[in-house]
């Protein structure tokens, strides 16, 4: 019991003591800490006035405007690619097969609708030639016999059968020519001026239209086969902006909305297209319909090129609100504006005011509590953040 009782009252001084020496550290923390921390000072309270000096005003570059009417739109994000019209893409084949004779084309090389493209060679070509002047050859003849017999048979001197047998050899061979002369001219081919003196084994294939060639599957040397596709051209005089949009969206779409869109790699550069076209088919497993759009600058074309990706923004249910620059408001534990109170040789004064602000749009930021200002009021919408953040 005696040792117990020895036991605890060590204890409770032990305790005393490390009381005391806590208590001491408290106080000397408390006053290390009193001269080593600077208390920060208070935001600028609202409606608190700011007052500098026009040196200040116009080293800083600080500029005044008043609060204006802006559009402001709900939008839909989207993406899709650059393309170009069914009419404005060729696949070119031949009509008559041959062999490569002649070619000096890369992708990427720009041609002219009726420019020769690439020549084919092959002696079947001929043969077509040789029978289109047989036929000319004969359809004199043949028109004479015809008419002879058909004015003997009038006057009972010959039979109407040889009549008959003259007006079918003619209609025969006519027909032939008009199908020899439609085969020339796909071999491009001119029939007018063809002679046995002029004949040729050669073929030129021509652009079909205006543009770039942007595939090729063809040598020199190689058989090209009717059916086969040498190459393909693709006209980017009308390229436009074809966007997948998801079928909750397409009520909100209209004809004529405005859509900005960047391709991937040129962020520093927004162009402009409006809705043309809304395809009236969903499709079954994405449920995506495809939305057609026009460039608004036809300029914007140089720095486009079919099958580019690009990142879109459709603006629907545009509205008009009052706005203020981005840079005229700060956020600051809330979101407040300086308005000019005052201005002369000395000095600008300024008023802190809070704002409610709403949409985005551009550079713009919509003000929603406008009344709480008057229409002649100016605000400091250039360097405002400099003052507030003091």
């Amino acid at each position: 019991m005696k040792m117990k009782s020895i036991i605890t009252e060590i204890a409770k001084k032990g305790f005393f003591l490390l009381f005391i020496g806590f208590g001491g550290l408290l106080s000397s923390c408390n006053s290390n800490s009193n001269e080593s921390i600077e208390i920060p000072e208070s935001p600028v309270p609202e409606n608190a006035t700011i007052s500098i000096s026009p040196l200040q005003f116009n080293s800083a570059k600080m500029e005044l405007g008043t609060m204006t009417d802006h559009g402001f739109h709900q939008n839909i994000k989207t993406n899709g690619i650059i393309d170009v019209p069914p009419q404005n893409r060729a696949s070119v084949s031949v009509y008559f097969g041959g062999f490569v004779k002649t070619l000096s084309l890369l992708p990427g090389t720009q041609v002219r609708k009726g420019e020769v493209l690439f020549t084919l060679e092959n002696p079947e070509y001929l043969e077509v030639q040789r029978d289109y002047l047989e036929a000319v050859a004969r359809i004199d003849y043949l028109k004479s016999d015809y008419e002879r017999q058909k004015l003997l048979a009038e006057e009972n001197v010959s039979s109407q059968k040889n009549a008959l047998k003259a007006q079918s050899d003619y209609q025969v061979t006519a027909a032939e020519l008009e199908t020899l002369k439609e085969k020339l001219k796909l071999m491009n081919i001119d029939f007018k001026n063809l002679s046995t003196t002029n004949l040729k084994s050669e073929i030129s294939v021509r652009s079909p239209l205006n543009g770039y060639v942007t595939q090729m599957s063809i040598s020199i040397g190689a058989y090209l086969n009717p059916q086969d596709v040498a190459l393909s051209i693709v006209d980017t005089e009308h390229m436009h902006v074809e966007l997948g949009i998801f079928e909750k969206d397409i009520p909100s779409l209209e004809e004529g909305q405005l859509v900005k869109f960047k391709v991937q790699g040129n962020d520093n550069k927004t162009m402009d297209a409006k809705i043309h076209l809304i395809n009236r088919y969903i499709n079954p497993e994405t449920r995506i319909a495809s939305i057609h759009c026009h460039l608004i600058d036809e300029n914007d074309r140089v720095d486009l090129f079919p099958g580019m990706h690009v990142e879109a923004e459709i603006f629907t249910n545009t509205r008009s609100g009052s706005s203020l620059p981005f840079d005229a408001v700060v956020d600051d534990d809330g979101y407040y504006v300086l308005v000019l109170r005052s201005a002369d040789e000395n000095s600008y004064e300024f008023e802190q005011k809070e704002v409610k602000i709403g949409k985005l749009s551009e550079d713009q930021m919509e003000i929603l509590n406008p009344n709480d200002f008057k229409p002649e009021d100016q605000f400091l919408v250039k360097g405002a953040f400099n003052l507030i953040g003091e």
